[in-house]
């Protein structure tokens, strides 16, 4: 395994110059690099996917300026491939780029929250979590996106949506879904 590791870290090196091209000004390569190797270390299992999957994977992370942190993108092992898939952060920070958008926000209702939702008012749903209570179990989640013009877009699902969103998943059982079911619960709405 760590010659694995080693022999990509070495690609993703000879890579960097690439990578400093397709990337935005304000992330370097070397640092695009760093957080790319760390996060294969952290997921040794990507080392057994096809090579070239692997650095494609990375050069569209790069090209739309998001890092395999976990955070912003991750690096999906799909049989024997990996894929660059963007999380909510990567994704907000995308539509935040996009220019379109005053503010964008994602999030999961627990069965305890306080939330209130009239589809025909065109507000933004009334949520009230209580942050240092006990919330239950999640039972939905939404989106509200504010666009420029002052309209607003909501998007809510339950928890069902979601579940029935996640089993048609190529990793319904494993992966994000696994280990950040609420994360990705934001992400699909």
């Amino acid at each position: 395994m760590t010659t694995a590791i080693a022999i990509i870290r070495d690609d993703l090196s000879k890579m960097q110059p690439e990578f400093a091209k397709a990337l935005p000004v304000h992330i370097p390569a070397e640092r695009f690099v760093r957080t790319t190797i760390n996060a294969i270390q952290n997921n040794p299992d990507i080392t057994a996917c096809d090579k070239t999957s692997i650095l494609s994977s990375c050069m569209k992370a790069a090209q739309d300026g998001l890092t395999l942190d976990g955070k912003e993108a991750a690096l999906v092992k799909y049989g024997n491939k990996a894929q660059y898939m963007p999380m909510v952060a990567g994704i907000m920070k995308l539509v935040r780029n996009s220019g379109q958008l005053s503010s964008l926000t994602a999030q999961v209702v627990h069965e305890n929250d306080k939330f209130s939702y009239n589809p025909a008012g065109g507000e933004a749903p009334d949520h009230q979590p209580d942050w240092f209570g006990t919330r239950g179990k999640i039972i939905g989640v939404y989106a509200v996106a504010k666009l420029k013009d002052g309209s607003i877009v909501v998007e809510v699902m339950s928890r069902d949506d979601v579940e029935a969103i996640r089993k048609r998943s190529r990793s319904a059982d494993a992966g994000p879904w696994k280990t950040d079911w609420s994360e990705m619960a934001r992400k699909t709405a």
